[in-house]
């Protein structure tokens, strides 16, 4: 089970920084991730790295 949650959660692959993207689309990728994480581990999600290691106030608004 880790293997597949891992590359779940690795297979985001931008052209453009995640950080750079218009809020509706960072929002949409992270809150369905999210659910297919938690709906795959039958766990809820307890952290999150952001693409890059970049945060912005967007991205922590979303989070929230």
């Amino acid at each position: 089970m880790f293997v597949t949650l891992r590359t779940l959660a690795t297979i985001m692959n931008h052209r453009k920084q995640f950080v750079n993207l218009p809020l509706k689309q960072q929002r949409d990728e992270i809150l369905d991730c999210q659910r297919r994480l938690e709906d795959l581990s039958g766990k809820p999600v307890v952290g999150f790295r952001a693409p890059g290691f970049t945060v912005s106030k967007q991205i922590l608004l979303i989070l929230r």
